[in-house]
């Protein structure tokens, strides 16, 4: 019913109940966009419904490539042709416990959420506005201590290593880096000149 009141929407979930090992209700926002793939998955995947068109029209299809994180992979791509959002109604409940496979692999499945994030950012990256928009954040916040903070204003994205003087964000993409007498924010928007 929503996809069919809603034409401009390619994919729809809905907030989950956990059950056994954890019995918390979780609520994924109601529009997903790329900071919040950023962050997490934005779905629960069982609850996810489709437009069959949106992935034949732009061959999305799931990537082994990505195991324990296909999903994950494929809203990243998802993204950037369709809008995305979650009911704010529970329509699922979710058996958790200690066996499951994404338990027992807990840290491939973050290692490769870890690449579908670089991938996202490689491609937000290329995007003019995006471009200008982190630009603009980046010379307001860089005389800031806390510049870690300012970006998105979204504080969990960032870690900072004390010894290294460097922020990262995602845990190892450098916030700033500096190659060929320019000033880089991420790995690949030029932030300035070095004078």
């Amino acid at each position: 019913k929503y996809l069919d009141e809603n034409l401009d929407v390619g994919m729809v979930g809905s907030a989950g109940q956990n059950f056994g090992a954890d019995t918390n209700t979780y609520y994924s926002p109601e529009c997903v966009d790329v900071l919040e793939l950023l962050k997490g998955v934005g779905f629960y995947h069982p609850s996810v419904m489709i437009r069959k068109s949106v992935l034949d029209e732009h061959n999305l299809r799931y990537d082994e490539n990505y195991y324990l994180v296909e999903d994950h992979e494929l809203w990243s791509r998802m993204l950037f042709v369709t809008k995305l959002r979650n009911l704010q109604e529970v329509l699922l409940k979710y058996r958790v416990h200690s066996s499951s496979v994404s338990v027992a692999n807990s840290k491939l499945q973050e290692n490769n959420k870890q690449i579908v994030r670089k991938h996202m950012l490689d491609k937000i990256s290329r995007n003019l506005d995006v471009q200008n928009a982190l630009r603009d954040i980046a010379f307001r916040t860089s005389k800031s201590k806390s510049i870690k903070f300012c970006l998105f204003g979204i504080i969990n994205l960032f870690t900072f290593k004390p010894k290294k003087q460097k922020c990262y964000l995602l845990k190892h993409i450098p916030f700033i880096k500096i190659k060929n007498d320019f000033v880089y924010l991420f790995h690949c928007i030029k932030r300035g000149v070095l004078r």
